[in-house]
Parts: structure tokens; C-alpha cells; sequence
């Protein structure tokens, strides 16, 4: 959705997908896409889109589902980290990141950890 509402408001959209998601035929609405894998930090084809770009927004998850275990959360994890180190190094001057609670793997619903807050 805010791919689409950007582009109506003539923002160019470039988005960078892992190659098993693009396998599958499905693109997000974007002006074109970049594969890449935000697990390696060092791949060049989805660092090189990020020159002169005016924001990174990512929406990365390794299981996006609440039934996600903490290897999966860590791997999610290590893709913002990369994503955000890789627009810094490109002098991207705004990072947006969009998560949930799911990546908690439920463990804001556990009542034996108290309640779960912004601190």
C-alpha cells in the first residue's frame, strides 16, 4: 500500500526483493525491482539502489507470521541491521523501520513476562 500511495504522489519506487519472493511472481508496486538478499551485507546489486535515495522504508521479515521462532526473529533482526548499516554507508539520510509485535513470537500475549510497553 504506501509503495502505491507514493508513486500517486510521483515518488519513484524501487523495491528490493529476496529472489525466492520475485520466483514466486509476486511484485510489489514499485517502478522496478532489485533482488537481493538483506542477509548478505555485502550484496552489491541491492546496495548500489540505495545511492541517492531520500529513504529507506523496510518491511523485511524472515517469518512475518506470529508463529515466527526466535532463530526466525534473530534473522529478521540481522536483516534491518544490514538494511540500516548499508543506507547509512549510502548517505541515506531517513530509515524507516516497520515491524509488529509478531516478531516477539507472542511474547507480548505471555502474562508471565508483565505487560509489554514503549519504555
Amino acid at each position: 500500500k504506501l509503495g502505491a500511495y507514493l508513486q500517486e504522489r510521483g515518488v519513484e519506487v524501487v523495491g528490493i526483493e529476496h529472489p525466492d519472493y520475485c520466483a514466486k511472481g509476486s511484485e510489489p508496486p514499485c517502478d522496478r525491482v532489485v533482488q537481493g538478499d538483506a542477509q548478505q551485507p555485502g550484496g552489491v546489486p541491492w546496495r548500489r539502489v540505495l545511492a541517492g535515495a531520500d529513504a529507506v522504508v523496510h518491511f523485511s521479515a524472515v517469518n512475518p507470521y506470529p508463529n515466527a521462532d526466535w532463530s526466525e526473529s534473530s534473522g529478521s533482526m540481522d536483516h534491518a541491521f544490514n538494511v540500516a548499516l548499508a543506507a547509512a554507508d549510502a548517505g541515506v539520510p531517513r530509515f524507516i523501520l516497520a515491524s509488529s509485535n509478531h516478531v516477539m513470537g507472542g511474547y507480548k500475549d505471555d502474562h508471565k513476562h508483565g505487560v509489554v510497553k514503549p519504555s
